[in-house]
C-alpha cells in the first residue's frame, strides 16, 4: 500500500507524505477503492497550524504498528481544513451530531464505504490510553469490529443520522413573512451581559477575539449606545496589552488559553490579523472623528501599524498573495520561538533597558509559561515613567530599542513552519483590511499593498471565467467556495473606496454575478456554501453562523444591499431581503450567535450612503479628508479622478470645476454637493442611528 500524499499542494498534506500510513487526498481514486473494497474510510482532517495534529502524527500516524492497523482496516483520507472548508465543515457537524460534543482538530471521523454517511466520531486520540480518553489503536479495533459485526445498529444510526440531515435541510428553507430590527438589540444584550468587565472579552477560557461579536459593538457604538462603547473598547485594549498580541515582532496569536488574555496558543492565521486589522482600522476612524477614548488611540494606532507590518513582512508573497498561517510550535516545543528566560533578556538589553522591560513586561515575578516569559503589557509607560522619575518620551525611545533587540535576537532562532499555501478567501480579507488601513491613515504602501494581492488573484485564481480557492507554487486547487467569492467582493468593495479603478469595479461586478449563480438558493433564500459545479457531498451547508470569520451568507447579504443600491438594482436588492428573511428564524433564538447577520439586518433598516465624489488633483485631498473625518459603517463612498471613465450605470455622475458630490441615502438622492464643507455638514445632519 502507497501514501498518496506526495503530489498534493498542501503543506499539511505533504508533512504526511512520508508516514507508513497509506493515506489518500480525497477523491475519486479513494472514494472508489472504499466502495470497491467495502472498507470504511478514515477520514482526518487538520492543519498546519494544529498543535495537537502534529501531536497525534507522531503518536499514531509516524508508528508503523498503528499505521498497519489503519492500513489493514481503513481506506484512509487526510484533509487539509484551510484546503476543504467544505469537506471540514460538513464532517465537523456530523461529529457534533455523533458525540454530542463541541468538535475540533485533528478531528477523526470513520464514513460508511459507499454513502461516506459517518458511524463513528471523534478529535484528538493518545498513544497510550489517558483517563476518559481511549488510545488511537483501541478506537481502530473497536471500529473495525462494529463495522464487521454490528451492521444493523450501523443501519439504524445512519438512518437516524439522515433524518437529522433532512430536518437542517428543511430548517435553510424556512422563510420569515416579515423582519423587524428586534434580534439586533437583544443580540445586543447578550453580547453585554457574557462580557468579562474584569478581564475584556466574552465569556470564560479559552478566549477568542470573536471579531464579529466586537463589529457588533462597534456599531453600537457609532449608533450612541455607550454600553456598547465601553465593553468594546474594554475588549481591544485587553487584548492589545495581552499575550494574545506579539509584543517584539507585531501581529495577534489565535486565541488565549486563559481568560486574562496571558498565554496564547502560539499559532498566528492571517485571517485573524486581517480581521482584527479591519476592526482597528474601523475604531480608529470612529473614534478619529469623536475625539471618544482619546487614551486609547495610539494604543489602537500601534497596533493597526504592528499588525499591517507583521503581514506584510511575514505572510505577503513575493507575488501579491499572502500566506496562510505560521504553526505554533518550534524546536519540537509549543511557543518556543516567542518566550524567553529572565537571562536570555539580560543578555540581550543594557540594564537600563532591562529595567524598564522588566516593568513594562511585569519580569520580576515568576516566569508565566514553563520556566520562561511570554510578555504582556503589566505596565503603561506613563506608570513606568512616574516609577523610575524620568519622561514618558525615554520610557517610549527605551521600550522600542529593547524590542527591536529582542526581535533581532528572535530573528536568528528557528521560525515556526509557515504554511505557503496562498487562500482566496483569506487574501479577500487581507486586501480589505490593508485597503482600510492605507486609507484611513493615508499611507499608500498598505493600499499598493491591498492592489497587488488583487492583481496575484486576478492572475493566478480567475481562470477561464472560473474562481479557485487555493493556490501554491504555480498550481490551484478547488473551485471556490462561498466564502472566496465573498471575502473577495469586500475586499474589493474597500479598495475601490481607497483608490478607485473602472477595470477594478467591472471586475467585481463580474464576481457578483458569478456568485449569484453558483451559490443562491433561488427557493427559499440565502446562499449555499459550495457551489453548483462543486462536487456533491452528503449535505449542503448554508452557513448561518459567524466561526472565526464571518458569515459570508450575511455578508454577501450585506453587499447586495450596498450594490443595489449602488446601481438601482431592485433584483440584488431582494436577493438581498431574501438572505434575511431565510436567516431571520435563526437569528430570533440565538441572535448573539448571528452577529454579522445582525449587521445585515441593520443594513436592510437603514440603507446605505451611497457617495460619489468627483474632483480634479488639486482638491482630491480636501474632499478625501471629509470622508476620512467621518466614519460611518454603512457607507459606500468613491473617490473619482477626473480622467476616469466610468462605468455606463454611473455616467451620469458628471465632474464640475473644484470637485462635486453626488450624496444617496438608500435610493434617495440629495443635490449635487459642491464644496468638502457642505459634505461635512451632510454628514455631521446624517450621522449613522439605528432605526427599524
Amino acid at each position: 500500500m502507497k501514501n498518496k500524499l506526495d503530489k498534493e499542494i498542501s503543506p499539511y498534506l505533504k508533512m504526511h507524505a512520508n508516514n507508513p500510513v497509506a493515506w489518500y487526498p480525497w477523491g475519486d481514486e479513494a472514494l472508489d477503492k472504499a466502495a470497491e473494497e467495502n472498507k470504511p474510510i478514515l477520514l482526518s482532517v487538520g492543519y498546519t497550524a494544529c498543535h495537537w495534529c502534529h501531536v497525534m502524527a507522531h503518536e499514531s500516524f509516524e508508528d508503523p504498528a498503528t499505521a498497519l492497523l489503519m492500513n489493514n482496516y481503513f481506506i484512509n483520507i487526510k484533509v487539509d481544513r484551510e484546503e476543504r472548508p467544505d469537506l471540514d465543515k460538513v464532517y465537523q457537524l456530523s461529529a457534533q451530531l455523533l458525540t454530542r460534543q463541541v468538535g475540533g482538530w485533528p478531528l477523526t471521523v470513520f464514513l460508511m464505504p459507499k454513502t461516506h454517511i459517518p458511524f463513528f466520531a471523534g478529535t484528538y486520540f493518545p498513544k497510550i490510553r489517558m483517563a476518559n480518553y481511549p488510545s488511537f489503536k483501541e478506537v481502530i479495533e473497536y471500529v473495525h469490529s462494529i463495522f464487521n459485526n454490528n451492521q444493523e445498529q450501523i443501519v439504524q444510526q445512519n438512518f437516524s443520522f439522515n433524518e437529522i440531515i433532512k430536518e437542517l435541510e428543511s430548517q435553510s428553507a424556512l422563510q420569515a413573512t416579515s423582519l423587524n430590527i428586534e434580534p439586533f438589540h437583544e443580540g445586543l444584550r447578550l453580547l453585554m451581559a457574557s462580557h468579562d468587565s474584569q478581564n475584556g472579552g466574552f465569556g470564560k477560557a479559552p478566549k477568542f477575539p470573536m471579531t464579529t461579536a466586537l463589529s457588533l459593538l462597534l456599531t453600537g457604538y457609532v449608533s450612541g449606545n455607550a454600553d456598547s462603547a465601553k465593553i468594546l473598547f474594554n475588549s481591544i485594549i485587553k487584548m492589545i496589552q495581552g499575550g494574545i498580541y506579539d509584543h517584539v515582532g507585531d501581529g495577534f496569536f489565535r486565541y488565549s488559553v486563559d481568560e486574562k488574555w496571558d498565554i496564547p496558543h502560539f499559532e498566528k492565521m492571517l485571517y485573524d490579523n486581517a480581521l482584527l486589522l479591519t476592526l482597528l482600522s474601523e475604531i480608529y476612524a470612529a473614534t478619529n472623528c469623536t475625539n471618544d477614548y482619546p487614551g486609547n488611540k495610539q494604543t489602537i494606532l500601534h497596533a493597526m501599524r504592528g499588525t499591517a507590518e507583521w503581514m506584510i513582512h511575514e505572510m505577503e508573497s513575493p507575488e501579491g498573495g499572502y500566506y496562510a498561517t505560521l504553526a505554533a510550535d518550534s524546536e519540537g516545543k509549543e511557543g518556543e520561538f516567542y518566550v524567553w528566560t529572565q537571562q536570555q533578556i539580560k543578555v540581550i538589553l543594557t540594564d537600563d533597558e532591562y529595567e524598564v522591560i522588566s516593568h513594562y513586561f511585569n519580569l520580576n515575578q515568576l516566569p508565566n509559561f514553563e520556566q520562561s516569559f511570554h510578555f504582556k503589557i503589566a505596565l503603561t509607560p506613563h506608570a513606568i515613567a512616574a516609577q523610575l522619575k524620568t519622561d514618558v518620551a525615554t520610557i517610549l525611545n527605551t521600550i522600542q530599542s529593547a524590542t527591536e533587540k529582542l526581535y533581532a535576537a528572535r530573528q536568528k532562532k528557528i521560525k515556526p513552519e509557515r504554511d505557503e499555501k496562498i487562500i482566496l478567501a483569506w487574501n479577500g480579507l487581507a486586501i480589505k483590511a490593508m485597503a482600510l488601513t492605507g486609507f484611513y491613515l493615508q499611507e499608500k504602501q498598505y493600499i499598493a499593498a491591498a492592489k497587488k494581492c488583487l492583481d496575484f488573484i486576478r492572475k493566478n485564481l480567475w481562470l477561464e471565467n472560473k474562481l479557485y480557492s487555493v493556490y501554491k507554487e504555480g498550481e490551484v486547487r478547488q473551485l471556490a467556495n462561498l466564502d472566496d467569492c465573498v471575502f473577495l467582493m469586500e475586499g474589493i468593495l474597500f479598495l475601490l473606496q481607497a483608490e478607485w479603478s473602472s477595470e477594478t469595479f467591472a471586475f467585481l461586478q463580474i464576481i457578483l454575478v458569478y456568485c449569484l449563480d453558483q451559490f443562491e438558493d433561488k427557493s427559499a433564500g440565502g446562499f449555499y456554501f459550495t457551489g453548483n459545479n462543486h462536487e456533491p457531498l452528503i449535505y449542503r451547508l448554508k452557513q448561518y453562523t459567524d466561526e472565526s470569520i464571518p458569515s459570508s451568507n450575511a455578508l454577501l447579504t450585506k453587499i447586495l444591499l450596498q450594490m443595489g443600491y449602488l446601481l438601482g438594482d431592485n433584483k440584488l436588492l431582494l436577493s438581498a431581503e431574501h438572505s434575511l428573511k431565510n436567516a431571520f428564524p435563526h437569528l430570533q433564538k440565538t441572535p448573539d450567535y448571528y452577529c454579522s447577520f445582525l449587521d445585515a439586518l441593520v443594513f436592510y433598516f437603514n440603507p446605505p450612503q451611497i457617495i460619489i465624489i468627483r474632483a480634479d488633483e488639486k482638491s482630491m485631498s480636501s474632499w478625501k479628508n471629509v470622508v476620512i473625518n467621518n466614519y460611518h459603517p454603512n457607507r459606500l463612498c468613491f473617490i473619482i479622478p477626473e480622467n476616469q471613465a466610468l462605468p455606463q450605470l454611473l455616467d451620469i455622475k458628471k465632474m464640475i470645476a473644484g470637485g462635486v458630490a453626488y450624496f444617496c441615502k438608500g435610493p434617495e438622492c440629495l443635490a449635487p454637493i459642491l464644496t468638502p464643507q457642505d459634505l461635512a455638514n451632510e454628514f455631521q445632519s446624517n450621522k449613522f442611528r439605528v432605526t427599524g
